[in-house]
């Protein structure tokens, strides 16, 4: 896994309740992380667990990760775990649902209230962002949409962020 946008850019603005996921042990999650839900059964009991995006394993391209992710997409940390945290009986909040700020690269155009939003990807490796957005071409790339008007050259997205094991994600 590599290095992940700075957790200091997060920000809610409006969310729903939390649900409760079950934590890895040893992995490091931050408040503001996009989380996916991993199917292996290794939680307690054989559940699911709740991972960071850079954990995701990359499927040939972004745009295919990109739906993966959407797919498993849990929501929003609203707990901090360790990497050094060995225990395998905890469980982390994550928002499913709410209006959120998170940085993005800097946008080549202005972008408009709707547009699709999904995880980005670090340039320098196969592996997303656990705090980075980018706009998307469509709702099966998508995570959430575009809350507020942006800007070219724009480095901060407002979005509202839906999961769609939660919620049944976006329409297109």
């Amino acid at each position: 896994m590599g290095a992940t946008a700075s957790s200091s850019n997060f920000r809610y603005r409006r969310s729903s309740a939390g649900v409760h996921i079950p934590a890895p042990a040893s992995v490091a999650i931050e408040v503001g992380d996009l989380l996916y839900r991993n199917d292996t059964g290794n939680g307690p009991n054989g559940s699911s667990q709740g991972y960071p995006a850079n954990a995701k394993s990359w499927n040939a391209s972004l745009g295919q990760t990109q739906v993966d992710f959407r797919a498993l997409f849990v929501g929003v940390s609203n707990d901090k775990r360790l990497v050094g945290d060995a225990s395998t009986d905890q469980e982390i909040v994550a928002i499913p649902e709410g209006i959120f700020e998170y940085p993005c690269a800097a946008l080549g155009a202005a972008h408009h209230i709707g547009e699709f939003v999904g995880p980005d990807k670090d340039a320098g490796g196969n592996f997303l962002y656990n705090q980075q957005l980018a706009i998307v071409a469509d709702a099966a790339h998508a995570i959430g949409v575009l809350a507020e008007e942006a800007a070219n050259g724009a480095t901060t997205l407002v979005v509202r962020l839906q999961s769609f094991l939660f919620y049944g994600g976006l329409s297109s």
